[in-house]
């Protein structure tokens, strides 16, 4: 499988074609001429190429895509526009940001709606760039651009969280600032702001006599249409929309998506809108095909032809929305995206190339030095912990006999962790925590891995952590962050050399006999769930009978990760947690970070029976990608794991 992405640059950057397909995509249902100006457009919103640290996540579709083609249906016809997330490969905020800007003001002049961008920059300078979602941390991007696929007129969207947390807040002064008359505004702001959290706020249109101001929320509870702020949402097409679409199927509450637009030279509400998530209402694309058709039928609606929309080979249902007017006409609006990586019957055979496109989402995601940054705890962000933990993940797929440049980028993260040292022995989680046994070791092990020398005083550094009743404590502490972590001395352990390891062999079997759950599972410290400390356990010391999953009920793609390793030491024979964890990788090539890291309290001894303290998200996605890496390359040694020496 070629790289979904097409080229990328050495050091980050966009790729320097569309995803795999796009091309195909954007022209859907369209004649060739409007084929050719939506490719255009999607160029100009999607922004050029531009050196600078790939890693970003787009949130625009469930899958990482970062495009939309958008058919409005109405009774008159059928208006057709793209959605794009601007940039959405740069890992950097602040120069996401800056290119996001750029690519505004290209669409704004492409489709004569200049006059909207002063509306538009004192939008995001008054409510975005000044509050606590700050730019240098935000990977995920902070505008979304629309446009027609031909004719004139903008769509400009701002995540709603850069509001800071008095989101409604935020809303309300925007709205006062934004319409003549904030009546309306004002008394659906007041309903939603206890029942509801701001999704994203934006305009759309030309100018100020011909736009809108868009106001986009999810409900925190259900609650009655009738009594969410405005007569126009209680209208009985709603439910009927909804029970045509949802009718008894369960359904998370956040794949509902309302919104409300508002007269810029009026300030009157002209239309309110309901989306619904198509990844939260999976049915086949026959089954979409008859829904749409039943939808037009009900209110006579024109649809462009249903031949390749949906079809799972050239695009996926993301949202479906029914529109209603003050005057009111109905709309109804069907969001496509490209569909996400093929998946074949037998994903053992899939595993080669989801690897090689691990890879080259982890490559895209190191900074100028080589390292990898990820979470945000009080303690500031981690750096050496996740440079570590990528380094060992793309030196393992190195290992297996995955592209060169993975063992390039691996040796890359190792000179950065040599030459930007914040200890005289070790390394931690940041230059400020001190260092950790469980990032010492996973900077031996990829040191090891690559044939680079190891510093006695770092060895020595580890040695220090071992407990005479065996097993690695984190820290040198008073508290039970000073005890035996079995999550951690699974990443140690092999950290050791031969000889440290044979003269520790006894204490580490009385390690292995105290730990080990009667049913072959292993606790973890710093995990929300066992299935990382279980894996590891496993390489180390293999069960002589299959060990029991626990997934949770939404599993990251972090718990899928080790579940699949663990169902692959188990010997199960169709893979089904393999499956899932490749049908979860995005397009990019990575896998969205889960909250997954629990920062345990110092008090706390035994968090996998009483957890205390917060759960963190590797929001860049470092740590479940380089997760997955690692057991995948290890499932593609002959489809067979050997225990860790």
């Amino acid at each position: 499988m070629p790289n979904v992405q097409g080229q990328l640059h050495a050091h980050g950057g966009q790729p320097s074609t569309m995803l795999a397909g796009a091309e195909a995509f954007v022209g859907l249902n369209l004649d060739d001429k409007a084929a050719r100006q939506a490719r255009h457009r999607a160029a100009l919103m999607l922004g050029p190429p531009v050196t600078a640290r790939g890693g970003g996540v787009s949130e625009l579709n469930s899958d990482g895509q970062p495009i939309q083609l958008c058919h409005s249906c109405r009774t008159d016809g059928v208006q057709t526009r793209l959605i794009c997330d601007p940039a959405y490969w740069i890992g950097d905020g602040s120069a996401r940001f800056a290119a996001q800007r750029d690519a505004l003001e290209r669409v704004a002049v492409e489709t004569g709606a200049t006059a909207l961008l002063p509306r538009c920059d004192a939008l995001i300078e008054h409510h975005a760039t000044d509050r606590a979602y700050t730019l240098d941390t935000l990977n995920r991007g902070l505008i979304w651009l629309g446009a027609a696929v031909e004719g004139p007129g903008l769509a400009v969207f701002i995540d709603a969280r850069a509001l800071g947390s008095d989101m409604w807040g935020g809303v309300t002064s925007w709205l006062e600032e934004t319409l003549p008359d904030c009546v309306e505004a004002r008394a659906l702001v007041t309903t939603l702001s206890g029942l509801a959290t701001p999704a994203s706020i934006g305009f759309e249109g030309l100018d100020a006599a011909r736009g809108r101001a868009k106001l986009y929320w999810r409900l925190n509870r259900p609650e009655l249409l009738n009594r969410l702020g405005h007569p126009l949402l209680g209208d009985p097409r709603f439910a009927a929309f909804l029970a045509r679409v949802v009718g008894t199927r369960d359904m998370n509450l956040s794949g509902l998506v309302f919104c409300a637009g508002f007269d810029l030279a009026s300030g009157v509400l002209l239309d309110v809108k309901i989306d619904l998530c198509g990844h939260c209402l999976p049915q086949p694309p026959d089954a979409w095909q008859r829904t749409l058709t039943d939808l037009a039928s009900d209110h006579g609606l024109v649809l462009p032809p249903l031949d390749a929309m949906p079809d799972s080979s050239t695009a996926d249902i993301a949202f479906l929305g029914l529109g209603l007017s003050r005057t009111g006409a109905v709309r109804l609006n069907v969001y496509l995206k490209p569909p996400g990586l093929p998946l074949s019957s037998q994903p053992l055979a899939e595993v080669p190339a989801r690897i090689e496109a691990a890879i080259d989402f982890l490559i895209s995601a190191q900074d100028e030095q080589g390292g990898f940054t990820e979470y945000e705890l009080p303690v500031g962000r981690a750096t050496d912990w996740p440079t570590a933990f990528g380094g060992l993940g793309l030196a393992r797929a190195a290992a297996s006999g995955h592209r060169r440049h993975a063992r390039d980028s691996a040796l890359r993260a190792a000179r950065r962790l040599l030459s930007g040292r914040a200890y005289a022995a070790g390394w931690g989680f940041n230059g400020a925590t001190g260092p950790d046994a469980d990032t010492t070791g996973l900077v031996l092990r990829l040191l090891r891995a690559l044939d680079l020398p190891i510093d006695t005083a770092d060895a020595a550094w580890l040695r220090g952590r071992w407990s005479d009743r065996g097993g690695f404590s984190t820290y040198d502490a008073p508290d039970h962050w000073g005890d035996v972590h079995p999550c951690v001395t699974a990443m140690a352990w092999p950290a050791l050399d031969a000889a440290d390891r044979k003269a520790r062999a006894t204490q580490f079997d009385t390690y292995l006999r105290t730990w080990r759950r009667g049913d072959g599972t292993w606790p973890a410290y710093w995990w929300d769930t066992d299935l990382y400390s279980t894996y590891h356990h496993l390489r180390l010391s293999p069960s002589e009978k299959p060990v029991p999953i626990r997934l949770p009920e939404r599993p990251n793609g972090f718990d899928l990760a080790h579940a699949a390793g663990i169902e692959a030491l188990n010997g199960t024979v169709q893979r089904p947690i393999l499956a899932r964890l490749l049908a979860a990788q995005r397009v990019d090539g990575g896998w969205s970070g889960g909250y997954n890291l629990r920062v345990t309290e110092p008090h706390c001894a035994a968090p996998w029976d009483t957890p205390e303290g917060l759960i963190y998200r590797d929001h860049a996605g470092i740590l479940t990608t380089a997760a997955a890496l690692f057991v995948l390359a290890e499932i593609d040694d002959d489809h067979a794991i050997a225990p860790c020496a």
